[in-house]
């Protein structure tokens, strides 16, 4: 009988086949330079302009374009993920799986595994060019930037698991993610500048809730961009005169710290 770590082995290779042949790895980073190229592009325009009118033109970028941008990378790459596994029950690869002996366990671990390397591939990319080509996030430590993207992946992996229970034609899946996904996400675009409160309980709330929990947390990342403090270890906690909304700055307004966000 072969072992659990066996079967995950095999199933492992199989995602990573598959999504080579399907071009899976190529579809993300085509996502990706796309979403890139447009902070790149806003920036390199004001590339020619005095010191004042770039500094400016990145606090507008990181403080609106940055988050909005980032939250439908992950849209997006939830998108292709919510395909896979659809695409599996589809063809009805899920069900023969079961029947040859594959446990859930060992069949959702290795599509975790699976969709954590391409979050990973996807997020390096979107990073490089976003801090090192672009040049938005100058202040922010780059570690703590890939953790934030890495806990929205996580949580939309299992978002995504749930969703495929729903679902029996990839298409249907994708085209139905994507507009819920894009209304969360203008849903939070309206609301989060509204909000007058620090409150963690409400924060909790909005972080339970994929694609606004990130970005609410890129706009406070990109208030502290404008104070030219970033998100590093030093201001996980820092609230009081920043995120509060004390000082004067685009965007700012009140939320918990970024690290208190990050955690919830």
């Amino acid at each position: 009988e072969a072992s659990m770590l066996n079967i995950f082995r095999v199933l492992l290779r199989k995602h990573l086949i598959i999504s080579w042949r399907r071009w899976r790895f190529v579809g993300a980073l085509f996502r990706v330079l796309i979403l890139a190229a447009i902070p790149i592009i806003v920036m390199s325009l004001s590339a020619s302009r005095d010191e004042d009118t770039q500094e400016q033109t990145r606090k507008t970028v990181v403080s609106f374009l940055a988050p909005l941008i980032g939250s439908l990378f992950i849209l997006l790459v939830f998108q292709q993920f919510v395909i896979e596994v659809v695409t599996d029950k589809e063809l009805k690869m899920r069900y023969v799986q079961q029947v040859a002996g594959v446990s859930l366990s060992a069949y959702w671990a290795s599509y975790y595994l699976y969709y954590l390397l391409l979050t990973i591939f996807a997020t390096i990319v979107y990073m490089v060019s976003i801090v090192y080509l672009a040049h938005v996030y100058k202040y922010t430590n780059i570690f703590l930037l890939f953790v934030s993207f890495t806990g929205s992946y996580l949580q939309c992996f299992f978002l995504a698991v749930i969703v495929s229970t729903f679902f029996e034609r990839a298409k249907m899946a994708s085209v139905i993610c994507g507009i819920m996904g894009s209304l969360v996400i203008t849903g939070a675009l309206i609301v989060l500048p509204q909000l007058k409160t620090t409150s963690a309980f409400v924060y909790l709330l909005i972080g339970l809730c994929p694609f606004a929990a990130p970005l609410s947390l890129l706009r406070v990342i990109g208030v502290l961009e404008q104070l030219q403090i970033g998100f590093t270890f030093a201001s996980w906690s820092t609230i009081s005169d920043v995120t509060a909304g004390t000082l004067d700055c685009f965007g700012c307004s009140p939320a918990p710290a970024p690290g208190t966000q990050l955690l919830i």
